[in-house]
């Protein structure tokens, strides 16, 4: 069995844009896109998610520790190897009004996180896992959120070809998640049960055509 690690935040964990106090404030593992994805490719692999609310490329958060991915990044892979795929969906968090990133500092921090995971010794083979890199959904303005204004749902629409550029750079596959499915048209933020299932099958056909 071969294995593929999400390397995501909140939209990889789960998080229902719906929740209240009624709701569960999870999808379950079958309505996750890693859950849809893991049932599109079946037993052969074992796919894992690694998903945590407010990570970002690089930056930290002070309110909340360990939110950078790159800070983590190398304990978190070598406690899952081998790995046949590892997968990036980060840089949402990074567009908060709070962090002020602009989309060249997102790129960077994408490139560093591409960069330290394809370091040979990082892996005990010496040989880094292929990787498919997932440029995020739009967001959207919908006032729901404090941290998210109209500059932030401006540089989501940006990312996209930095991120298909650094993915030709580093021979990673790509999936543009913004052609595929949106995130809650009310919260504007996270994915509905709808666009989970959209990506899922989505990085789902990447992934096969990457591992032949």
């Amino acid at each position: 069995m071969k294995t593929i690690l999400l390397y995501g935040d909140s939209n990889t964990w789960g998080f229902n844009p719906d929740f209240t106090c009624r709701t569960d404030m999870r999808y379950v593992r079958q309505e996750r896109w890693g859950g849809v994805l893991q049932a599109q490719l079946g037993d052969d692999y074992n796919v894992l998610e690694e998903g945590l609310g407010g990570r970002t490329t690089t930056l930290e958060d002070p309110t909340a520790p360990g939110r950078s991915g790159l800070a983590l990044l190398a304990p978190i892979v070598q406690s899952h190897q081998p790995i046949e795929v590892l997968v990036f969906l980060l840089g949402t968090n990074d567009m908060k009004n709070t962090y002020r990133a602009s989309v060249a500092d997102i790129r960077r921090g994408m490139e560093l996180l591409l960069q330290n995971a394809q370091n040979p010794y990082w892996w005990d083979t010496r040989k880094p896992p292929k990787m498919l890199l997932i440029s995020p959904t739009h967001i959207h303005d919908t006032g729901v959120h404090d941290f998210i204004d109209a500059t932030s749902a401006e540089k989501s629409k940006k990312l996209a070809p930095h991120y298909k550029q650094l993915a030709e750079e580093y021979g990673c596959g790509f999936l543009d998640a913004a052609t595929v499915t949106e995130p809650s048209a009310w919260e504007g933020l996270h994915l509905d049960r709808a666009g989970h299932a959209a990506l899922g099958k989505a990085a789902a056909a990447v992934l096969r055509e990457m591992l032949g």
